[in-house]
C-alpha cells in the first residue's frame, strides 16, 4: 500500500488505463481501514477519467473505463458511510454497462461488469434500507442473479460464442479443446484412402506408436537386467 501511495501522485490523468493503479490504491485503503482517503482518491480518479474519456477516440474503450471509475467511486463512498452519494455514481455505472451489453451482446466482459455494478448498487440499497426502495432493490438483485446464471451457463457450454472486449487477449482454451483441435489438424494432414483405411486412421497409428515405445522400453529393461 505504501508503494501504491508513492506511485499514485505521479500517475498522469491523461490515460484512462492508469485508473487501474488508482483503483488498486482505493481497494487497499478500504481494506486497511482508511475509507475517507479511499473516497478522495476514487473521486479524483473519476474526475480524471471523465476528462480523458471525453476526448478519447475509441468510444467503447472510454465507456468501459468510465464505468469502472464510477463503480470504484461508488464502493469507496459506501465504505466511507455515504450510501446516497454512492447510489448516484453506481447508477451511472449500471447505465453505462447496460448500454455496452445491449450494443455488444457477445462481449462477456460487459455482462460481467454489469453484474458486479448491480451487486454493488444492491448493497447500497440494502444499506439505505428505505421501504420505498424495496421493490427497486428486489429488481436489482434479480437482474444480477439472472446475469450471473447466464454467464455461468455460457462459461460451461462449449461454443458459446462469447468474446472479450477488443484489445484484450482471447481467453485460453481448455486442454481438452486444444487436444481436439490437434487431432482435427492431424486428421486433415492424413486424409483416409478411398477404402476408408490407410493414412487417415490416426487413432490406429497413435496406438501403434504407443505399443512400439512400450516394447522398446521392455527390451531395454531386459538388457539392463
Amino acid at each position: 500500500m505504501a508503494l501504491l501511495g508513492e506511485i499514485a501522485p505521479y500517475v498522469t490523468a491523461d490515460h484512462g488505463h492508469h485508473r487501474q493503479i488508482r483503483d488498486h490504491l482505493v481497494a487497499m485503503l478500504v481494506r486497511h481501514g482508511f475509507p475517507r482517503a479511499a473516497r478522495e482518491v476514487a473521486e479524483r480518479s473519476l474526475s480524471a477519467v471523465k476528462e480523458w474519456a471525453a476526448t478519447h477516440p475509441q468510444r467503447d474503450e472510454a465507456r468501459f473505463c468510465l464505468g469502472a471509475a464510477h463503480d470504484t467511486c461508488g464502493q469507496a463512498r459506501l465504505a466511507d458511510g455515504q450510501p446516497v452519494a454512492a447510489e448516484a455514481v453506481l447508477a451511472v455505472a449500471v447505465d453505462i454497462y447496460h448500454e455496452l451489453a445491449a450494443e455488444h451482446p457477445t462481449f462477456i466482459e460487459a455482462d460481467q461488469r454489469l453484474a458486479n455494478s448491480l451487486q454493488h448498487l444492491g448493497e447500497v440499497h440494502r444499506a439505505l434500507d428505505l421501504p420505498e426502495h424495496k421493490d427497486k432493490e428486489y429488481e436489482i438483485w434479480s437482474e444480477c442473479s439472472e446475469i450471473r446464471a447466464r454467464l455461468f451457463q455460457a462459461n460451461t457450454s462449449p461454443g458459446n460464442g462469447h468474446r472479450s472486449r477488443p484489445g484484450l487477449p482471447a481467453p485460453r482454451r481448455s486442454g481438452q479443446a486444444r487436444r481436439r483441435s490437434g487431432q482435427r489438424a492431424e486428421a486433415a494432414e492424413h486424409p483416409p484412402d478411398d477404402d476408408g483405411g490407410g493414412g487417415g486412421n490416426v487413432s490406429v497409428r497413435r496406438e501403434t506408436r504407443r505399443g512400439t515405445r512400450h516394447c522398446q522400453g521392455g527390451r531395454r529393461r531386459l538388457r539392463d537386467a
